[in-house]
């Protein structure tokens, strides 16, 4: 038989407000002593107390979940933005409901309408790299539900924590110059938001050192990840100008690529240098290791935790007509360039 909060009270020999005030972490408010709040928390713990968290949630108009969706199972870099997730979550006594977009503008709002069923208490949100969906998820926010944006580059007007892609593509790029390169090309797929924050990064190294920047070197692609290596790797043995280097917007794009370029008699790096985004497990392990850029996704996933966490505890569920006044956080992590063998000083283009 499940052990209550009665069941406390006689054995501590005090009232039920006081085991609710220690329970609850309100023995402050109720100015309970020190030896009160431990002998009932002594007591509940050698009774075996276990919380009700559905009467809490019920009590707090509050289910003590947090909604994350995300648009794929398979990247590492948003797994380890999940665990981040899960580990400030787990502290505070959340919950958390994981959805899956696979990239899908319309599977997306499918998984805000079912979390949002459910009564969650925020969500958590990598949204589609379209953005379509961004400006559904800043009228929920306006409304005053907790909503915090990952991976979202130019967002504004609502909580956004991500790496700063842009300031990465200007480190390869910068460090690519540095090496003596000046046709450096980069590959991307079309009409992603985090497309144009890395072509911004890349664009402006090359004017802050005076290069041309011509839009034949920007590879659009139609694939992202294996398939788009490939694609990026046929369109540049098809140049009619030779590119020294290349940014790739992954590392799976990137080894991809190298293999093909490998297979048709280019040398890596001395007849081409490559640089990947996201630091996998196998840009170490490659035939040629991977220079790539390295961003805290852990990290990511805790900040935004942490800010559904705050902004949930701090105010009672609004009403849906209600428009509440908040100061969205924008924390753009920097990313790390980790130099590996797949990049040489190039002297002669």
């Amino acid at each position: 038989m499940a052990v209550t909060i009665q069941d406390i009270a006689n054995n501590a020999r005090v009232s039920l407000t006081t085991v609710s005030a220690v329970i609850n972490g309100r023995s402050r408010e109720y100015r309970l002593s020190k030896d009160t709040n431990e002998r009932v928390l002594k007591i509940a713990e050698k009774l075996g107390y276990v919380p009700n968290l559905n009467a809490r949630s019920i009590r707090q108009n509050k289910t003590l979940t947090i909604g994350v969706i995300v648009t794929s199972i398979q990247k590492r870099s948003l797994a380890h933005i999940v665990k981040g997730i899960e580990s400030i979550s787990e502290q505070n006594g959340y919950k958390v409901i994981i959805s899956l977009s696979s990239n899908d503008a319309e599977r997306e709002r499918v998984c805000i309408n079912d979390l949002l069923s459910r009564r969650v208490d925020g969500l958590i949100v990598i949204p589609v790299p379209s953005g379509e969906t961004i400006p559904e998820l800043k009228q929920l926010y306006s409304r005053g539900t907790p909503v915090v944006l990952c991976e979202a580059p130019f967002v504004r007007d609502i909580d956004v924590i991500d790496s700063n892609v842009e300031e990465g593509s200007y480190q390869a790029t910068q460090y690519l110059i540095k090496l003596g390169h000046r046709k450096i090309g980069i590959c991307s797929p079309k009409n992603w938001l985090s497309t144009r924050a890395k072509y911004q990064g890349y664009r402006r190294a090359l004017e802050d050192y005076s290069l041309s920047v011509p839009e034949k070197f920007h590879i659009h692609l139609e694939e992202t990840g294996l398939v788009g290596g490939e694609e990026a790797a046929r369109i540049i043995l098809k140049m009619d100008e030779r590119l020294t280097a290349v940014i790739f917007h992954n590392d799976s794009m990137a080894s991809t690529a190298m293999d093909v370029l490998w297979k048709s008699g280019l040398r890596i790096p001395e007849d081409i240098s490559i640089i990947g985004f996201d630091n996998i497990p196998l840009s170490g392990m490659l035939r040629v290791p991977l220079t790539t850029l390295k961003a805290p996704f852990f990290e990511i996933g805790e900040r935004a935790a942490s800010i559904v966490v705050e902004k949930a505890g701090r105010a009672k569920r609004p009403k849906i007509t209600e428009s509440i006044t908040q100061i969205p956080h924008t924390v753009r992590f920097a990313p790390t360039l980790v130099v590996r063998e797949s990049c040489c000083p190039r002297h002669d283009n």
